[in-house]
Parts: structure tokens; sequence; C-alpha cells
């Protein structure tokens, strides 16, 4: 069976080991499968949108057949995700479902509804992480990006509830001009609560029926970068990325001329909620993954590895992309292109670069950018 040799992988090899050898395999091993679009927050910077309120679920009898299917295809990791997981009645069933028949079970969400009844489920069938998103330090916060007036109090609830019964969680934030000023308290939290990193990001994503909405919401680029640079454990990694270009090196060089420099279509599988497959949330729909064949869905994610880049692309060369985040899907969806690059996101990069690689302060960051972007 794939899934055992899989876990005898696990006994055998460091992480990295067996990352390498995956990516070396090309298997598939890790999906993340969005089982509804509702959730009992209102979020202003939500990218589902609309489908919050009038998308359709799939049916129980679907979930579990994709869930089949998933197992049948390699897949190991697991995550479930929404909207909110724990709005869906029979969550209870669909998760007890995937711990029997053996994946590494995840769970995104938002904790508001995690009862006394779901940690007897935990004890029994652990999680392998809760991820929870934080949104504040305070119901008023919390009620600003949530619209729910007590959430913050339904939050506490619920990471209380695991960490009295040691289940394993993640916080991460999502920074955003109605809680920029809490960030430290949101860590603070995190630390309290959770013996894992805090986590967060301050890029929105334009929501998917394709309006602006949730950018209305995003902080300043200097102000996102310079709390990622105080907080959080993004800055560790930002820092060994800034040590290894002084260093002489720099792993983003061999997709340089392609359009596409992250892992797509590597070691994972995004599921939505009406059963469309592809390689990420960004791009779930190249087949139905109850009605094609997984493999013929997984052969299309090749043409995104294989994209050149076209002719005078803004990203070739550039010496900050090691920094950047930029998305060729998410460009597409906001401005039906993937090769337009948003300003923001290169100014983003190359703060990131000054500081890391240039070695500018904080203060020295501060007056690059106001002289040059302040608008």
């Amino acid at each position: 069976m794939y899934t055992e040799d899989i876990l005898n992988k696990i006994e055998r090899f460091t992480l990295e080991d067996k990352h390498l050898d995956w990516v070396h395999d090309r298997k598939k091993v890790s999906a993340l499968f969005e089982i509804t679009p509702k959730c009992n927050f209102r979020c202003v910077h939500c990218y589902v949108g609309d489908d919050r309120k009038t998308a359709r679920e799939l049916p129980y009898s679907d979930i579990i057949k994709i869930i089949d299917i998933l197992f049948d295809n390699g897949i190991l990791f697991l995550t479930f995700s929404g909207g909110d997981p724990f709005t869906r009645s029979d969550f209870r069933d669909i998760y007890l479902y995937a711990k029997k028949k053996g994946f590494l079970v995840e769970i995104l969400t938002n904790a508001t509804l995690i009862t006394e009844e779901w940690i007897k489920i935990f004890e029994e069938y652990p999680p392998l992480l809760v991820d929870i998103s934080i949104y504040g330090s305070s119901n008023e916060e919390y009620e600003k990006v949530t619209g729910i007036k007590n959430g913050f109090d339904l939050f506490i609830k619920g990471i209380s509830l695991l960490q009295s019964a040691k289940i394993r969680f993640a916080l991460k934030g999502i920074l955003m001009k109605g809680n920029v000023k809490s960030l430290r308290r949101m860590e603070e939290i995190s630390k309290k609560y959770s013996s894992e990193n805090f986590r967060y990001s301050y890029e929105l994503v334009v929501d998917r029926q394709c309006t602006n909405a949730p950018r209305a919401y995003e902080v300043d680029p200097l102000e996102g970068v310079i709390n990622e640079i105080k907080y959080g454990v993004n800055a560790v990694m930002l820092k060994r990325r800034g040590e290894e270009i002084l260093n002489g090196i720099d792993e983003d060089n061999y997709r340089d001329g392609m359009l596409y420099r992250c892992s797509i279509g590597d070691l994972a599988v995004h599921v939505n909620y009406l059963g469309m497959m592809g390689p990420c949330v960004e791009c779930s729909e190249r087949g139905c993954i109850i009605n094609d064949n997984f493999d013929d869905i997984c052969l299309t994610f090749e043409k995104f590895k294989e994209a050149v880049a076209p002719s005078g692309y803004k990203c070739s060369g550039c010496k900050y992309k090691t920094f950047c985040t930029s998305c060729p899907q998410a460009r597409k969806r906001e401005y039906g292109d993937e090769a337009i690059v948003k300003e923001r996101d290169c100014v983003v990069a190359e703060l990131k670069y000054l500081y890391y690689v240039n070695n500018l302060s904080i203060q020295e960051l501060e007056d690059y950018y106001n002289k040059n972007y302040r608008r």
C-alpha cells in the first residue's frame, strides 16, 4: 500500500530527505480539501467573498468519494479547510472517516466552534495540527474584521480547550488595517497558548468574484515589512535568505526566465467545495476529481512548470525576486494576465532586500520608502 510506503519513509529519513525523495518521484502526498465555503464569520478580507452566502456544499457522499480518491492516489497529508469546516453538521463524520482511513489530518479554522465534544474526539483521534486564524486581541478588533461581536471571547474559549487537552495547534495572523496595532499582542497570545511558532501575512488577495474589496484593508507596504521584521517567525527565514545571497547562494536563479518560480504542482493538490481539483488554492479548477482521472488532472499541472516568461517580463533577472511572493495565478484573477506585476509586490520585495541584504536600518528603510514611494 502506498500510504504504508510513505510511513516507512517517515521512519527512515529526515523531513528534508523525505521532501527531496517525494519531489524526485513527483508524488502528490498532500491535499488541501475545501469542504465548505460557509463560515460563521463575515471577514472583510475573505477571498471566498459572496460564495460564503450563496454557494452550495457537496453532499456527504461526494465528500467521502473524494477522500477515497485522494487515499487511492497516495495522499498522506489531508487538510480540511473552508469557509470553516466546523460549520458543516457532518464534519464529525467526515473527520473520523479520514482519520480511520489513515490520513494525517490538519484543520484550518477560526476555533470559535470547537466544543468539549470535539475535544473528546480529538483526544481519541488527534489531528496532526489545528491551524487557527487570529484576527486581533479584543472583541472590538474581532468585530471590525469578522463582523462578530464576541468573536475574540469565542476564539479564546476554543484555543483554551485545545491547550488544556494538549491538542497540537498553531496560530496565524492576518495583518490589516483593523488590527495592525495589536500584532505584538497577537504574538503574545500565541506564545501563551501554543508551543508552535506564530505566523502571519499582510498580503490580501482579490476575492473569487474578482472584486478588489479585500484590498481596501491592506496595510501600507512599509508597515507590513517593518512588522514582519519585528514579529513572528517570518524574519528568521528572511534573514537566512539574505545571508545566502550575501554568500553567493541564490536558489531562485534556477527558475529565472520562467513564469512560475514556485513549487506549483510538485507535491500538493487543492480540491475546492465544488469538487474541482488543481495544484493550489489560486488555481483549483483543472478538472473534477469525481468525474475525471486523478493522474490526468495532475498532468495538466505541467503547463505551469513549463510556462516561459514573456519578453520584457518584469520579474526576469530581478535581484529582489528571492523576497518576492507575487503569484502569477493571483495576478491572472485580478488583472486577467499572469505577467502583469503589481507595484506593491515589487516594493515589498525591494524593502526586504534592502534590509536583509543591504543591511539598511529600519530608520533608513523608512527614509528610503518616504522618499521614493510615499504618496
